[in-house]
């Protein structure tokens, strides 16, 4: 440990530790479209520097790129979503947007803007690659808060566009929520069949409980817009759940690959 310790500087990996901790706090606090981007995208950056820990193997570096590309797809494609969402309602604040009136036109392109840029910090497909990648390069305490703590952050984040700030309630948009999630469980969980890597495994069953999550908030959307209102509720609440589920038991898991790491040394 102590050989590890002057290999990389362990100020830098505490310092990036606490920005990331704060950001994904300010950014469930944030209150307007502008401080949701300004953490989301501190959020984003920090835990790049993160991921990129281990800083002097090439394939970490090169991994760290590819999630950088990634995390910035989704930053962008939230920059358009939210601008969008001013420009029809003239608001910053999201208490001030809900009470806005969108057309069936305006509503439908939030949500579909909604699916890449918080998809693809989710994890969903076809924007879930970074999840086996990343998890596998970055320190075991930082994938057990990505996977426990920003994946959900994400989610959050589409659950407050689509059923705070934007009540959609569109059958159609439901069922294509609805076959993106159950298109992602069913891939990750069948790719995690064939990993090695314990934290590639562990990567691969976060992007299936991701999708089983989102497949239960679009049943929420389906059970919406033909007015079972008690039934949306429930699916929605059952979506909370598992979210809160999947945030203690991966975030242990991925603990418990650390341990394995740090007293083997190997993830095989």
């Amino acid at each position: 440990m102590n050989e590890y310790k002057k290999e990389y500087s362990i100020t830098y990996f505490w310092f990036f530790t606490f920005l990331f901790v704060i950001s994904m706090i300010l950014t469930v606090f944030s209150s307007n479209i502008i401080s949701f981007m300004v953490f989301w995208e501190l959020m984003s950056i920090s835990s790049f520097f993160l991921v990129i820990y281990e800083h002097k193997k090439y394939s970490t570096i090169h991994t760290g790129i590819f999630y950088f590309i990634m995390t910035h797809i989704s930053g962008l494609t939230l920059m358009i979503m939210f601008a969008l969402l001013y420009k029809y309602t003239g608001k910053l604040y999201f208490s001030d947007i809900q009470f806005a009136t969108l057309n069936t036109k305006q509503i439908n392109t939030i949500f579909y803007l909604s699916i890449i840029g918080f998809g693809a910090k989710a994890g969903l497909i076809p924007l879930h690659a970074w999840l086996p990648k990343a998890h596998p390069a970055a320190p075991s305490n930082i994938s057990s808060l990505m996977s426990g703590v920003m994946l959900k952050v994400a989610i959050y984040g589409f659950i407050l566009v689509n059923f705070v700030v934007v009540n959609n309630s569109n059958l159609i948009n439901g069922l294509v929520l609805l076959i993106i999630g159950l298109v992602t469980a069913v891939i990750s969980i069948l790719n995690g069949i064939f990993q090695k890597d314990i934290k590639a495994l562990l990567a691969y069953s976060s992007a299936e409980n991701v999708g089983l999550i989102f497949s239960t908030i679009a049943l929420s959307i389906i059970l919406n817009s033909q007015n079972i209102k008690v039934g949306a509720l429930v699916a929605l609440v059952a979506a909370l759940y598992h979210i809160l589920n999947h945030s203690v038991f991966k975030s242990l898991l991925f603990a418990n690959a650390g341990s394995v790491l740090f007293a083997t040394s190997t993830k095989i």
